[in-house]
């Protein structure tokens, strides 16, 4: 091989070795986290999720909230979402924050946490949640670090939150006709757990979620955890269903779907035997999952 060979085969190899050093950092530009897969094996002893199916036994295993509401989320599924779905340093938003369960997880994970609470009572207790103070002083500071607003998520522009600036969102919507939020903390105007129609509260699900679009990045993720509501009689409504035709009208694309499974309380078997009875009585099988659905803009 002549010399003009050998310099023609070595700017070959650069010329290959920098196209795939390129191509490796624009992979990495677009990865919505910042997890290494190698270290998968240390991911699963610190908990992580890898299969569709979430078990989750507890609210709070790690007791990193003081206060709760009915019907608030296990903070597992935000802590497995903000995870995968985000970097460190990222801005997470949480448009129904509800007790502060998601902006805890954002400071364990150190994202910047900004949660949309319409009722002032309810922002009251996630106020305290984000109170509580760690061992760790890193943690302390990243608590600091969270942003509760009160205000309406249908309305973010008039909250001060812009154009494109959120990095990944986690929504925990009210469930249609489930709980009255308004009834058990006091009123809130356009609070749409007290929404009198199925109509109504998708109308304003499509209304915060078209704000939603317009503050979240391009080529970033949404997951809205989700659930099932029950007319009288255990007639279903597949919230889930109406949520993903709404988001995909939207202009959503539709990425993934988890279920999470809750594990009953034995110390609620009572409760349980009672349902039993009443699933037979009005011929419906009592629900105990909900859904983590994923959308990319």
């Amino acid at each position: 091989m002549g010399v003009r060979s050998l310099i023609n085969a070595k700017s070959n190899i650069l010329l290959g070795a920098q196209l795939v050093q390129i191509e490796e950092k624009k992979q990495s530009a677009e990865k919505p986290n910042d997890l290494d897969p190698k270290k998968w094996r240390e991911y699963e002893k610190e908990g992580m999720q890898f299969f569709s199916v979430w078990d989750t036994p507890e609210r709070d295993p790690y007791g990193w909230t003081l206060k709760t509401i009915h019907g608030n989320c296990p903070i597992e599924i935000p802590r497995q979402c903000i995870w995968r779905f985000s970097k460190k340093g990222e801005t997470v938003l949480d448009p129904f924050v509800g007790s502060g369960t998601t902006l805890v997880a954002c400071a364990r994970l150190k994202r910047y946490g900004i949660g949309i609470e319409i009722n002032p009572n309810i922002a009251k207790i996630a106020k305290e949640n984000l109170s509580v103070r760690s061992l760790d002083p890193e943690i302390n500071g990243w608590l600091e670090k969270q942003k509760i607003i009160v205000g309406d998520s249908r309305n973010l522009k008039n909250l001060g939150i812009e154009d494109e600036s959120i990095d990944f969102v986690f929504a925990h919507p009210p469930y249609w006709n489930l709980i009255n939020y308004s009834k058990e903390h006091g009123p809130a105007e356009g609070d749409l757990s007290t929404a009198q129609t199925l109509d109504e509260f998708l109308l304003g699900m499509t209304q915060a979620f078209k704000e939603i679009k317009r503050v979240l990045k391009p080529k970033r993720y949404v997951c809205i955890l989700i659930g099932e509501s029950f007319l009288q009689g255990g007639q279903v409504i597949p919230l889930d269903y109406h949520l993903t035709d709404l988001m995909l009208k939207l202009g959503f694309d539709f990425y993934t779907k988890v279920i999470k499974y809750t594990r009953l309380a034995t110390s609620r078997m009572n409760f349980i035997n009672t349902m039993k009875f009443r699933s037979l009585r009005s011929n419906f099988f009592i629900c105990i999952h909900d859904y983590v659905i994923v959308f990319r803009k």
